[in-house]
């Protein structure tokens, strides 16, 4: 296999000019006996060239989705295909040994797939990675000193889509990257162009309470009585309870919080703020605009307010609306204390199940038949989740007749929690 700038070469046979040599090769044989063995021969070069390599695949990556076990390729002429692959698939990077989820969308990528067509059992990559600090900035290209010594220094390009990630796994850009700083960068060893790369930034820590906020500065007060303030930045990412994204509005003078920020700028990467929070558990005795009030089994009652970003969930953990929230559901809460504002509301739907096989496709509506010949029509909502018998998610599209199916769904309304098909 060659390769070559933008493209990926193989040599392989072309069976025009193997005929022409056949025959070439039979009019010089002498013998019956020569010429079975030189058959024979031939045919075990055959089945080399097709049965044991399978098919090449060659074209640039551009997924990699590892919990499905898929990539996605752009292949030379144009056209994407999605392959499946195994997370112990070998790839080979510049003639190191790797795992999938190292590859970065962007390489150029050569894929062997096996005899049936339905598994990938070899990758090749067109992708280095060096790791090391920055010595040097020119415009978009940034020189790198190998921290092994094993390459020397080596230039890498920021490209339009090359990916820059900070500390926290946030976004960042060329204005990001210091001389100095440590990194690692992962790019095309033809081009320098950077697929991908990410900064090893120095943080520090601080937990307290928040004291002042005045613009964009928030003051930290330490247990024993420190003080510090931060910066949020554009990037700075802030979380409430339950992983809820927040913003610099949700910072309380007087919220338990921790920072991770850069101890030179002092700018947040990151503010956790440990909000308190209460719990309650009952029916939904009423719904008023944005206000739903909850009876426990005591009798008691409270109300709580769903906000822009209280998470509601429904059965199979499936994401809900204010929509979904009917009185009589059975209804479980955790808010702040202080504002009744929830952060979670999970909705523990009442819900049965049916297996049988399709028998009718309608619109959104699926009949299933029963062993015992019952038939049950349960309609595909927007969140009704379907499933594959890979465990891979699935559509509408995939329930056709005949396939063999389970069901959970609403038992008043019909309407289908989770679908999973289990093949024929």
């Amino acid at each position: 296999m060659l390769w070559h700038t933008n493209h990926l070469y193989t040599i392989r046979p072309h069976w025009g000019h193997i005929l022409t040599l056949i025959t070439n090769i039979i009019t010089n044989f002498t013998t019956r006996a020569k010429l079975a063995g030189f058959l024979a021969a031939l045919m075990v070069l055959a089945l080399a060239c097709t049965t044991a390599d399978g098919q090449l695949v060659q074209g640039i990556l551009q997924d990699v989705d590892t919990a499905n076990g898929e990539i996605t390729i752009v292949t030379m002429d144009g056209k994407t295909i999605t392959l499946t692959i195994s997370t112990d698939t070998a790839v080979d990077t510049q003639g190191e040994v790797s795992s999938v989820d190292t590859l970065e969308p962007g390489a150029a990528v050569e894929v062997r797939m096996s005899g049936d067509g339905e598994r990938t059992t070899k990758l090749s990559a067109r992708q280095a990675k060096i790791e090391g600090n920055v010595i040097a900035i020119e415009g978009s290209q940034i020189t790198i000193q190998d921290d092994e010594g094993r390459e020397g220094n080596v230039v890498v390009i920021v490209g339009e889509n090359t990916r820059i990630e900070l500390e926290e796994d946030l976004p960042g850009s060329l204005a990001d990257i210091k001389i100095g700083a440590k990194i690692e960068a992962k790019f095309d060893p033809e081009t320098n162009v950077a697929f991908k790369i990410e900064l090893d930034q120095e943080k520090d820590e601080i937990e307290g309470w928040t004291d002042k906020v005045e613009g964009n500065q928030v003051t930290i007060r330490t247990e024993d009585g420190r003080f510090l303030t931060v910066t949020v930045g554009e990037n700075t990412r802030i979380e409430l309870e339950e992983d809820l994204p927040g913003s610099l509005a949700d910072i309380k003078v007087g919220a338990k919080i921790e920072a991770k920020f850069d101890p030179v700028t002092n700018v947040a990467f990151k503010i956790e703020l440990d909000q308190e929070k209460d719990e309650i558990e009952g029916w939904t005795d009423k719904v008023e605009g944005n206000q739903v009030t909850i009876r426990t089994e005591d009798g008691r009652f409270l109300t709580v307010t769903i906000g822009e970003n209280t998470r509601i969930e429904l059965e199979e953990d499936l994401p809900g609306s204010l929509a979904d929230i009917k009185i009589g559901a059975k209804i479980e809460a955790k808010f702040d204390p202080e504002t009744n504002v929830a952060f979670e509301i999970e909705l523990d739907q009442e819900k049965d199940e049916i297996e049988g096989w399709t028998d009718k496709v309608e619109g959104n509506q699926v009949t299933i038949r029963t062993e015992d010949g019952r038939f049950l029509t349960v309609t595909v909502g927007e969140n009704t989740r379907i499933e594959l018998n890979d465990d891979s998610m699935g559509t509408l599209s995939d329930i056709v007749k005949g396939v063999k199916i389970e069901a959970d769904f609403d038992p008043i309304s019909l309407t289908a929690f989770k679908i999973a098909l289990e093949g024929d």
